[in-house]
């Protein structure tokens, strides 16, 4: 029987810009690299490598290797999408939904999308709707940090850990490091949201310093209604419950379908009486 062999895509882009810094991207290649080499079961892995990757070629990389678990290094610029390079080694940029429509047509094939970049955490919550895990980052994170996590994961992954446990083991070469950047790296599943607890299995998410649980069964309900033509979807609860932040996550939803939103905010309007009942 042919022994079956998990392949990682790798996909670097460092393009030229005067406000961006240089990566050693190579050097983190070369460590993932390496750390296969020195690996008990390097043969149950194969790495596929590209730099100076432009936004035309992503799609013929995922249908050649076909892997399960794809990395990018490089540079991310928060909601305005990931930097890749144009043909004359410029910034090209590729939007977060783009990013989710591409990766939503290798949802049955690929297990991890690690965006070892800043600010991508943005698109790992989009690209999270389509793909089992998606690591990305939640602030800007120092290249040597980048660095660091990446070896730590991958030493986990090659030893046959689970995602969860090899994203803790890239923490934490940041933090034997002597990294202060481990806080930044995060980890989405289909299931739950871990943010900053490698170990932490509570279905969570924080924005501006309020914690809201993600209900993915209700959102799931309100996308499945939406589809239908004339519905009407009424988010009722006390509060503080995080309806707001519920109704952000099913218009993403729609917006990813192809329907267009719009939101109307009534939460100022005064009432007026017009007469009668």
């Amino acid at each position: 029987m042919k022994k079956s062999v998990k392949k990682i895509l790798i996909l670097a882009a460092n393009p030229l810009h005067n406000e961006l810094p240089r990566l050693r991207l190579d050097e983190e290649v070369k460590q993932i690299r390496t750390s296969l080499q020195l690996a008990e079961n390097r043969t149950s892995f194969a790495i596929e490598a590209y730099g100076s990757v432009r936004p035309e070629e992503l799609q013929q990389y995922l249908y050649e290797i076909k892997p399960q678990i794809v990395h990018f290094s490089g540079h991310g610029i928060g909601k305005q999408g990931l930097a890749f390079e144009d043909e004359d080694g410029g910034v090209k940029l590729v939007s977060s939904e783009t990013l989710g429509n591409l990766f939503r047509l290798f949802a049955r094939e690929i297990e991890c999308v690690v965006l070892n970049a800043c600010y991508a955490e943005v698109q790992a919550e989009i690209i999270r709707a389509y793909i089992p895990y998606v690591i990305g980052m939640k602030e800007a994170i120092g290249d040597r940090a980048a660095r660091t996590f990446a070896g730590g994961f991958y030493r986990g992954i090659w030893d046959g850990k689970t995602i969860e446990d090899a994203f803790a083991s890239g923490v934490n070469a940041i933090d034997l490091a002597a990294i202060p950047e481990g806080s930044i790296p995060v980890l989405l599943s289909q299931k739950t949201l871990k943010v900053n607890s490698p170990n932490s299995a509570i279905p969570i998410v924080a924005r501006g310093g309020v914690f809201f649980v993600v209900r993915s069964h209700q959102e799931q309900r309100c996308e499945q209604e939406l589809t239908k033509p004339g519905a009407l979807v009424r988010i009722k609860s006390p509060e503080k419950m995080g309806k707001t932040w519920m109704m952000g996550r099913v218009l993403e939803a729609a917006t990813q379908r192809g329907f267009r939103t719009a939101t109307i905010d009534l939460g100022g309007s005064k009432s007026t009486n017009l007469g009668g009942y």
